[in-house]
């Protein structure tokens, strides 16, 4: 039998059962802001776990070894105390309105402030009513702060819910704790599938480009510790000898355009071109044709290599890519970027697969240098050592790895879409049942 329905009044919610009621936060729940701890009260020891904006992730609770911890007494900190089945809320910064629901407390735990505190009997059902695309457009509506977005504890209480009769508040909570388990289940195996193949794609470019196709091949010490043995009749080359290095345009986005001369940015190869460019498959923005007066030199060619300068983590470093083919079309290295031309006669496919072995990244990431931002340059990726083998069997193996990886790709690829859909139906269950638009029986 269909349900009656009614307007709820509120336009993310639209229509609910005829026995639900709309009510704000403020009617329902206690709140609780986070201790404004001064510099001298936090350190590394400490019998309490201080809780900072940064510990919620993901809907999960992130504790680790720098976790801040106090010895202040428990009466100053009696409103911030976490106690099982609270809700934590983020109040400011990029995971401003993302919650954790904390089902058991196993250490002591308190927040800092910009973390809030919900608590209610019904936090078992409330948790679902802050993980759908309602309240997290109620958060980007309402949250203040040009350089860091901030809500306040008046916004959160303010947030209007559907609320079914108490008769039904634990079925559907129990529902949602059941369907959505169901779901992350399916999730979590198709994560740890999807980093399976990318170890087992990674692990077989490696095995590739340092032993080759034919496994009866007589081996020899390559004299690097990291390469370890090659074929007989391999070569090890640094890379000063293998390009001439050049430098990319010293450009910002206000200088990218829809028309003129292609350029190729850092970001695009941190993002999206992650191994090669095809001017007949990729697009790309432009800059105007005047930098081609006086900077003709960061031009690149057909087989030529981009490398990214600066990367947020070490793994990231040495990230490039190869222009696979350019039509014979102007295109430019852009911000961030260091040129690389082969000076020999080498297959360019082979050599970006030997750029992505382990025993060539490895190189990479120890020796970049910064903290939070790791840079490359010129000079290091001159002492940078790879394995040459002769340019027939660079050829098959840039053949073989090309088929074999495309296979890898597209079960990845295969592998995320039903990462996207499952995530997008857990998203629109949890919609439809605490509006009342799916009935639980």
């Amino acid at each position: 039998m269909t349900r009656k329905m009614k307007d709820s009044g509120v336009e993310w919610i639209g229509e609910i059962p005829e026995d639900w009621e709309v009510i704000r936060l403020k009617n329902m729940i206690g709140f609780y802001s986070g201790y404004a701890f001064k510099e001298n009260e936090l350190s590394g020891s400490g019998d309490k776990f201080v809780l900072r904006i940064g510990n919620i992730q993901n809907n999960k609770l992130s504790i680790n070894s720098d976790t801040l911890k106090t010895n202040l007494n428990e009466t100053t900190l009696k409103n911030q105390k976490v106690l099982n089945e609270d809700i934590l809320i983020a109040m400011s910064g990029a995971t401003v309105g993302k919650i954790v629901y904390i089902e058991q407390t196993v250490k002591r735990l308190y927040i800092n402030q910009r973390v809030g505190i919900i608590r209610s009997p019904l936090n078992h059902l409330l948790k679902y009513y802050f993980l759908i695309n309602g309240f997290r457009e109620y958060i980007f509506l309402n949250s203040q702060g040009s350089a860091q977005p901030n809500i306040s504890e008046t916004e959160i209480l303010n947030y209007m819910i559907s609320l079914p009769p108490k008769s039904q508040q634990k079925s559907i909570a129990d529902f949602l704790d059941k369907k959505t388990q169901e779901i992350d289940n399916i999730i979590s195996k198709t994560k740890k599938a999807i980093e399976e193949y990318k170890r087992y794609k990674q692990s077989l470019i490696t095995e590739t480009v340092t032993k080759g196709l034919d496994e009866n091949v007589e081996m020899k010490d390559s004299g690097i510790e990291w390469i370890g043995e090659i074929p007989e009749h391999w070569d090890t080359i640094k890379f000063k000898d293998l390009f001439k290095f050049g430098s990319g345009l010293t450009i910002t986005k206000s200088d990218l355009l829809d028309e003129g001369i292609k350029v190729i940015n850092y970001g695009e190869i941190h993002s999206k071109y992650k191994f090669d460019l095809d001017i007949n498959r990729d697009e790309l923005k432009c800059v105007d044709k005047s930098y081609l007066e006086n900077r003709k030199n960061a031009l690149i060619n057909k087989g030529d290599f981009v490398f990214c300068d600066t990367s947020e983590d070490r793994e990231g470093s040495g990230n490039c890519i190869v222009l696979r083919e350019n039509n014979d079309e102007l295109i430019f290295a852009g911000s961030h970027t260091v040129t690389a031309r082969l000076i020999r006669n080498e297959n360019p496919i082979y050599i970006r697969y030997m750029i992505m072995a382990s025993s060539v990244k490895e190189q990479i990431s120890s020796t970049v240098v910064g903290i939070k931002v790791y840079s490359i340059t010129q000079a290091i990726l001159k002492t940078i050592i790879g394995v040459l083998p002769p340019l027939k069997e660079q050829e098959e193996i840039a053949n073989y790895l090309d088929k074999k990886c495309s296979q890898i790709d597209n079960i990845i690829s295969t592998k995320e879409k039903l990462l996207t859909e499952m995530e997008a139906y857990k998203k629109s269950l949890i919609y439809e049942t605490v509006t009342g638009k799916r009935e639980v029986e």
